[in-house]
Order: C-alpha cells, then sequence, then structure tokens
C-alpha cells in the first residue's frame, strides 16, 4: 500500500495544478492532505497515519508547488522494489542531477542527499524514523533526513528519465510565508552542523514525540 502526503500549507496559488499532477501518478494510493505549520511536523503527522497507525509500504511527501510527470509514482515504486536497499528516492525537480548509474539493472542517479518531491520505504522509516523538527517551521530537514538513511546504509536517488517543475519560486517577494523562509534558512545551516554529530555518533533514530529527545541530545551532545 503507498500512501501520498500532500503538504498543503499557507501558499496555495498553485495547489489544485499541483495535486492533479500528483494524481497522475497512476499508481493506487490514498492521499493525505496536511495543512500545519511546520514542515517537519506535518511530514510526521503524514508518516504516522500512515506507516505507524495503517502498516503502509511507501509514503511519498510532495509540495503543493510542483508538477509531477504522468506516472511517476508507478515507476518510483517499480525501481523501490528492484533496488531493494532504497531509503529515498526522488523525482528531480531543483539542485545539481548526479551522474547516472546502474544499480540492480535500474538506471538512476545515486546522491546521498535527495530534494523535491520524494518516496519513502517503510524500511528506510523503521531504520531512521520521523523528521527532526529542530528545523521547523523551514530548514534543512530534508538534507537532515537524508544524511540519517545514508548513515544507516540506504541508498538514496532520483529516478531516471523524469523530472518534475518547481513553480512556487518566492524568492524576494517579501511576503509573510517567505519572511518565515527567509528566517528558518539563515538558522538551517547551523543547527543543521549541530546535528551532524548526534547522527555521526551513530543515533539516526529519532520518534515522534521529540521534546525529550532532544532535551537528552542536549545534555549529552551539547546544544543541538
Amino acid at each position: 500500500m503507498t500512501g501520498i502526503i500532500y503538504l498543503n500549507y499557507k501558499r496555495k496559488e498553485h495547489s489544485d495544478q499541483a495535486l492533479q499532477s500528483i494524481k497522475q501518478g497512476q499508481a493506487d494510493a490514498e492521499i493525505l492532505e496536511v495543512e500545519m505549520f511546520g514542515i517537519a511536523a506535518a511530514i510526521n503527522h503524514g508518516l504516522k497515519y500512515f506507516f505507524d497507525e495503517n502498516g503502509f509500504d511507501y509514503v511519498a511527501i510532495c509540495a503543493n508547488d510542483i508538477i509531477m510527470p504522468p506516472g511517476w509514482l508507478n515507476k518510483m515504486i517499480a525501481d523501490a522494489e528492484v533496488i531493494t536497499n532504497t531509503g529515498l528516492s526522488a523525482i528531480h525537480c531543483v539542485e545539481g542531477l548526479p551522474d547516472e548509474q546502474i544499480i540492480n539493472g535500474i538506471k538512476c542517479h545515486p546522491s546521498w542527499g535527495v530534494f523535491g518531491n520524494a518516496l519513502l520505504t517503510k524500511q528506510g522509516f523503521d531504520a531512521v524514523g520521523y523528521f527532526n523538527t529542530d528545523h521547523d517551521p523551514y530548514g534543512m530537514q530534508d538534507s537532515d533526513y537524508c544524511y540519517r538513511l545514508h548513515k544507516a546504509g540506504f541508498t538514496n536517488y532520483y529516478i531516471s528519465a523524469l523530472k518534475a517543475e518547481h513553480i512556487g519560486g518566492d524568492v524576494g517577494t517579501g511576503t509573510d510565508y517567505r519572511l518565515m523562509k527567509d528566517e528558518g534558512l539563515n538558522k538551517a545551516g547551523n543547527t543543521y552542523g549541530k546535528w551532524l554529530k548526534v547522527y555521526d555518533s551513530g543515533k539516526v533514530y529519532l520518534p515522534y514525540l521529540q521534546e525529550n529527545y532532544i532535551i537528552q541530545m542536549n545534555q549529552m551532545y551539547g546544544e543541538v
């Protein structure tokens, strides 16, 4: 079974178009729309519902400003079935595209970190748990999660021959939503760097309820 977390918070001018493209993934999937402050918290809400409460095999995480190509979900699931140590796979949208390689006969673009709409496997989730809410409301939560999967021995990659389109660029717009993102990005690198020492110690799993965990990590590793 496959679930789709559709992140649809605040800024919604592209929501209908994005959702229509998501529905063209072809695979039979349940869509859970999440309108919640904090990207990691919103994703975690969906992961808890699909993985912990309902035992799904895969969960896709999709934004409301990315247009997906037809058949995207079928392709991602098919590749993950063959690349058996898949952690997180994505449809390339932003950042650079790594070189293409062949894994178990499947063409893909492996990278420790992938960005954009992505598919998470149950085995990857079981190994590293939930997204780090210390990055909320906006920050490097995707890099954080990919790093943990990479440390746990999973393969992250972009699907070959498929491309998504980011239509929600808002840099410099000065909206409240953009100012929230800018504020988060200003501290994101520092937050990310502090957590690396926790992950490098082998502690890559994060629970759903993280407040006490973060306090414990602060005591063990200094302020993270």
